[in-house]
């Protein structure tokens, strides 16, 4: 079951409306944001599920699923602003093209979800591809042209003093981020 969520600020009385539109703004029943009324006032949520091509092994990312990652960089990059958590923009950006671009890859699925979630003082991004295959850390040449996105994500995580990982099935790939509003 899923909720609309419109981002809430604690400085007003009510929730305001998404100023960003073609974009879906879920939450669901397992803690990814929380439903319209029983959100607490520093949390904001918001979920985007987009999606994407069957794809098998090695098959090349098609256009098209390409520019979901860009979209998706843009998005966050924004929302942090929105949020006051400018400062931080640039490495969500970061991460979310590197978890994104690591879902698309490497799902087997046709869908994406990527949520940011700040509650408190943390920051935290998950995407989800519900393909049940754990993502791995790899040690890449020094001249591959890939394979460094979630040494990428831990390494900003550290910077940050937070953390990152993944979900026991493997479905799910996150980073959680201390964040400060401004």
């Amino acid at each position: 079951m899923t909720f609309p969520v419109a981002p809430y600020s604690p400085k007003q009385s009510r929730p305001v409306d998404q100023p960003l539109t073609g974009t879906a703004f879920l939450c669901d029943e397992r803690g990814e944001g929380e439903p319209i009324g029983r959100r607490r006032p520093e949390c904001d949520a918001m979920t985007v599920r987009f999606p994407i091509s069957l794809r098998r092994d090695h098959d090349d990312i098609p256009e098209q699923d390409a520019r979901r990652v860009r979209a998706m960089r843009h998005l966050a990059k924004a929302r942090m602003r929105y949020c006051g958590l400018a400062a931080l923009a640039d490495d969500v950006e970061l991460v979310v093209s590197e978890l994104v671009t690591n879902a698309i890859e490497h799902s087997r699925g046709t869908q994406i979800t990527m949520t940011l979630r700040l509650l408190g003082s943390i920051l935290r991004i998950t995407v989800r591809d519900g393909t049940a295959r754990r993502p791995r850390i790899r040690r890449p040449d020094d001249d591959a042209e890939n394979g460094r996105g979630l040494l990428l994500v831990r390494w900003i995580a550290e910077q940050h003093h937070g953390f990152c990982g993944t979900s026991p099935d493997g479905t799910t790939a996150w980073c959680a981020l201390p964040a400060r509003r401004r």
